[in-house]
């Protein structure tokens, strides 16, 4: 069996949280029979009252630091040295055969990452039977979850710390494009988002901050 590296944000707050997490890592571990997933879950709440992951998670990292996407995903994805590397929300859901369907079309196309599509996303729904090239957030690009190889995840990690949540993924998906890379989503693999729970991680007096705030350090950073 195959191993493959998943870096997950979580913050276990409530049982509901837990519940949320738990439902999105064992959905993970079945929907392949033929990869295993090595699960790196970095974690915003300083104790987990009882509640744990030991038994579906490799490992898990409690940095008791207020959060900051980009910053805790540096914490994990060194450790990262599988082929493919996943990052992935904790409010997903995946369905059967979706990451060996993104491996088999990176693979024929030479992509040097993809996202899976969310059935349930309205940007997504015209889109089937294929690829669709591009770096568009939310399109092509999906934050909530990114596979890449390791020979593309090397060259982007530390990741800019100064993206604390939200256009992150328009970082990244920026760098990949300047730098000609190959990214598409991939129509025929299925994750379902749940859309904005992870907003939950965020303390609302600094959500401003750490959302529509930070779209003026992306456009300084990029000329945009």
């Amino acid at each position: 069996m195959k191993i493959v590296d998943v870096v997950i944000l979580s913050y276990t707050k409530n049982e509901r949280f837990y519940a949320m997490t738990r439902h999105c890592i064992e959905s993970l571990h079945s929907s392949e029979n033929d990869w295993g997933f090595r699960v790196h879950l970095v974690e915003t709440a300083p104790e987990l009252g009882g509640m744990t992951y030991n038994d579906i998670v490799h490992r898990v990292i409690q940095p008791n630091l207020p959060f900051n996407y980009n910053q805790y995903l540096n914490m994990a994805l060194p450790e990262c040295t599988s082929e493919y590397v996943i990052i992935m929300n904790n409010d997903v859901l995946c369905h059967n055969g979706w990451f060996s369907e993104i491996v088999d079309k990176m693979k024929e196309h030479n992509l040097d990452s993809a996202s899976p599509k969310c059935p349930i996303w309205e940007a997504h729904r015209p889109y089937d039977n294929g690829i669709l090239p591009g770096f568009e957030s939310g399109i092509h690009f999906c934050g909530w979850c990114l596979v890449m190889k390791q020979d593309t995840l090397k060259h982007i990690i530390p990741l800019d710390e100064a993206f604390s949540f939200w256009f992150q993924d328009n970082d990244l998906a920026q760098y990949l494009r300047c730098t000609k890379k190959k990214h598409a989503l991939v129509t025929s693999s299925l994750v379902t988002h749940l859309e904005s729970q992870s907003h939950e991680l965020l303390d609302p007096k600094d959500k401003i901050n750490k959302t529509y705030g930070l779209r003026q350090v992306f456009a300084d950073k990029w000329g945009m």
